[in-house]
C-alpha cells in the first residue's frame, strides 16, 4: 500500500512539474501570439483562449444564430492585441480572477501567476523534504551532510569539504 501511495505521489508530483513548465511556456507566449480554441454550434459555443498574461474562458450568452443577434451588434472576434490589451475592459488593475461580461458573451480570466504558484506548489515541498530528509540520514549515521563524508575519525569538522556538523 505505501509502495502503490509513494508511486503515486511521485506520478501527481511529476504531472504538477510539467503543468509548471507548460505555464511558464503558455505565459512568455501570450505577450508575443494570442492563441484561441473553441467549439460552436448553433445552441451556442465556449471556448478558452490566452491573452496578455491570462488564461480566458468564454462562453456564449445566446446562441449563434444572426437572426438572434441584437440590432447594431457587429460581432468582431479579437483580432489585434497589442502588449496593452486584452480580453474584457482595457486598463483595469485586478487580482488573480476576475469576470466580466459583454454584449455577446460571459468572460472568466485567471492570471498565469496563481496557476504557476499552485502547480509549482507541490514539486517545491519534496524538493525540501527530501534535501532535509538526505540530512538528516547522513547526520544520522556519522556523515558530512554537504558532500557525505566519513565523519567518524574527524567529528569536529569534515576534512573534505571543511563543514562543521551541526548536532
Amino acid at each position: 500500500m505505501r509502495r502503490l501511495a509513494r508511486i503515486l505521489l511521485n506520478t501527481v508530483t511529476v504531472l504538477s512539474l510539467l503543468l509548471c513548465v507548460a505555464t511558464v511556456v503558455l505565459w512568455v507566449r501570450s505577450y508575443q501570439v494570442m492563441v484561441e480554441f473553441g467549439y460552436g454550434r448553433k445552441s451556442g459555443s465556449f471556448g478558452m483562449g490566452n491573452a496578455v498574461g491570462e488564461v480566458v474562458v468564454y462562453t456564449d450568452k445566446w446562441p449563434l444564430d444572426p437572426r438572434v443577434v441584437p440590432p447594431g451588434f457587429r460581432h468582431m472576434r479579437h483580432t489585434a492585441f497589442s502588449t496593452e490589451q486584452s480580453f474584457g475592459p482595457p486598463n483595469r488593475r485586478w487580482g488573480p480572477v476576475r469576470a466580466w461580461t459583454d454584449l455577446r458573451y460571459n468572460y472568466v480570466g485567471v492570471r498565469y501567476w496563481p496557476i504557476l504558484v499552485a502547480s509549482a506548489a507541490l514539486p517545491t515541498f519534496r524538493l525540501i523534504a527530501r534535501a532535509r530528509v538526505r540530512r538528516s540520514r547522513l547526520r544520522d549515521h556519522g556523515l558530512c551532510s554537504s558532500c557525505g563524508y566519513d565523519l567518524r575519525a574527524t567529528p569536529d569538522r569534515c576534512p573534505e569539504c571543511g563543514t562543521i556538523p551541526g548536532r
